[in-house]
């Protein structure tokens, strides 16, 4: 059995170039799909760094707004109204809110009634009862 196929059944493969006649790789010029992607590439890390930087700032700034308890901080003064406020016999609170020098209060009654009352947030005092109907 021979080892060599003769001419005509050889495959056509070109022949090896050496190493030497290659030219280095910087010389080479990158071609324009490639630097396309490349500025692609760059372009999604910087907004996926621009993305974590903005998650983290947005933690730092909901942790700030917070105190120990985990309860939002109110402005000064707030706190010592809210602590001073009369509400009639029977009522609970519902809900609070503040507006500008004004605490709001949800109450309800023993019947169900729901009132909105609005205190002054340095003195207490309240400001009106609006009633709340449900539809």
């Amino acid at each position: 059995m021979p080892s060599e196929l003769p001419p005509e059944m050889q495959p056509d493969v070109p022949p090896a170039i050496p190493p030497a006649a290659l030219p280095p790789d910087e010389d080479l010029p990158e071609p324009p799909q490639v630097r396309r992607l490349r500025r692609l590439v760059t372009a999604l890390t910087l907004s996926c760094i621009v993305a974590v930087l903005a998650v983290a700032a947005a933690l730092v700034g909901r942790v700030l707004l917070f105190d120990q308890g985990g309860a939002p901080l109110s402005p000064a003064g707030a706190g010592a109204a809210a602590q001073r406020l009369a509400l009639p016999a029977g009522e609970r609170i519902v809900a609070v809110g503040q507006g500008p020098g004004t605490i709001l209060l949800v109450t309800e009654d023993a019947a169900g009634l729901e009132r909105l009352r609005r205190y002054d947030a340095a003195s207490g005092a309240l400001l009106g009862v609006t009633a709340i109907e449900r539809r």
